[in-house]
């Protein structure tokens, strides 16, 4: 008789004599004569997760020296890894000699080929921008539909598009000009010309931050195109139109700024111009072009003509409506007047001030420098020209748009004063000017100029009656 099995052997042995369950066999491959085909993939419940393997780890000992003494994980960059740049440290990293020369071949680079910041740019200014698709919109219409509506060819604003993605003020110039065209096409979307606004106030906070840092060759093309760009905005400003409680309209010179902001235009210019000259710039040749030259060429006015124009002007003669006509007839081909009556003295950089106020007198040089050239400008209107006249040619008409749009920007300050202060002289001559304007620079191409004339011409001269009425003159006699 078989002694009694303890309990624990006991248990051991019935286990022992347990059938085996399925779930004991799941790492159990059972190898048949037909099992060749079976085992030729992995069963798909056997595929290791991939977010439970172990990632490969290559151990760098290429980290910085500060890095390693704060025990932490360096990012190995060169020159500079980024905790040792966020921590303003110097950075001691450990590179190769093919990485080491890789490096420095990349510095030299750099250093060529760098591009300056602009201060705008310096204090991340657009990167927290956020370009939507009405900012896209506007840039491709820049591109294809604004530049040739700008006063300098295409060569200009190309290099422009680039110089815009390193100065901000310019890029927010460039849409502005972009908005008011559209606004200017679409009177009836208000979004173009909201959006106008809100770039014409971003550039022009950039843009006085930039101007106070440091002029370089590098950084003056950009200021000048974006002054040029600002200017095209003043001139499509129409807010010098008062309408009157009766609804009618009249001219406020207080608030066209088109004059008043000249002065600003040509520091900018002046400023910029010495450095341009050192350097290849696209801007340089069209600076340098004299539209004035092709025009006395092509006017062939005689000294006669001249002396008639500035006695028709003279500021001693009494306002009266018939100044608002244009004195005829403009002799030519004989006697003709020296080249340099038509010269216009640009001042010097340290000559330029604020105008002097009213009560302080004015200075009649200004004003008689308007009046030559508005006698060149007015000998091109169709009632200037005989009968043998064919129109104007093409060189021609660019010229005339170009030398009529730089007029604010040269004119004296004391004419700019008579401007502002509403004096009645100066009111004719404006006259004159934005008339000339509507009809000689070309309605297809500088959109920005033709609006602003149109209503100049038309409110100046109702405020030059109203004028004319108050004392004593007959308006009765219209104009041509």
């Amino acid at each position: 008789m078989e002694p009694a099995p303890t309990s624990g052997s006991s248990s051991h042995e019935a286990k022992k004599r347990t059938a085996p369950s399925l779930l004991d066999c799941t790492n159990v491959f059972i190898i048949t004569s037909s099992s060749e085909q079976a085992l030729c993939k992995i069963p798909t419940n056997l595929v290791v997760d991939p977010f439970r393997q172990k990632r490969l780890h290559h151990k760098s000992k290429r980290g910085c020296d500060q890095c390693r003494k704060r025990r932490v994980k360096c990012d190995e960059r060169v020159p500079r890894c980024s905790a040792c740049t966020r921590r303003q440290e110097p950075c001691s990293c450990w590179v190769s000699g093919s990485s080491r020369r890789e490096v420095e071949r990349s510095q030299e680079i750099l250093a060529v080929d760098q591009v300056p910041r602009s201060v705008s740019q310096q204090h991340k200014l657009v990167s927290d921008e956020v370009v939507n698709l009405l900012h896209m919109k506007l840039f491709h219409n820049f591109q294809h539909q604004t530049i040739p509506t700008l006063l300098f060819g295409s060569d200009v604003w190309e290099n422009a598009i680039q110089l815009s993605f390193s100065f901000p003020s310019l890029m927010h110039a460039i849409l502005c000009a972009s908005a008011r065209q559209l606004s200017f096409l679409f009177p009836d979307e208000r979004k173009y010309a909201a959006a106008a606004t809100t770039h014409l106030i971003k550039t022009l906070c950039l843009f006085r931050d930039d101007l106070s840092s440091k002029l370089t060759p590098s950084n003056v093309d950009a200021f000048m195109v974006t002054t040029a760009l600002l200017h095209m905005e003043m001139w499509s400003n129409v807010e010098f139109v008062v309408f009157g409680p009766d609804g009618t309209m009249s001219y406020d010179p207080l608030q066209d700024r088109l004059f008043q902001h000249s002065l600003g235009v040509l520091h900018v210019f002046l400023s910029c111009i010495p450095l341009s000259l050192q350097g290849p710039s696209p801007l340089m040749p069209h600076i340098r072009h004299s539209s004035r030259n092709v025009l006395v060429n092509a006017a062939r006015l005689s000294r006669k003509t001249l002396e008639n124009f500035r006695w028709f002007f003279s500021y001693e003669r009494p306002l009266s409506p018939s100044l608002l006509s244009v004195p005829l007839p403009f002799v030519r081909d004989s006697d003709l007047a020296p080249e340099n009556l038509w010269t216009v003295q640009i001042p010097k950089l340290a000559e330029i001030s604020p105008s002097k106020s009213k009560e302080a007198g004015y200075c009649l040089n200004g004003y008689y420098g308007i009046v030559d050239r508005l006698c060149l400008i007015l000998s091109f209107l169709p009632e200037a020209q005989d009968k043998e006249f064919e129109g104007l040619s093409p060189e021609l008409t660019t010229n005339l748009s170009r030398y009529l749009i730089i007029v604010p920007v040269l004119c004296d300050q004391q004419f700019v004063s008579m401007v502002r202060h509403g004096d009645p002289h100066a009111m004719v001559l404006l006259y004159h000017f934005y008339r000339a304007v509507r009809i000689l620079v070309p309605s297809t191409e500088h959109w920005w100029a033709q609006r602003r004339a149109s209503l100049a011409e038309t409110v100046i001269q109702q405020w030059l009656f109203r004028e004319c009425a108050r004392n004593g003159v007959s308006a009765g006699d219209k104009i041509p």
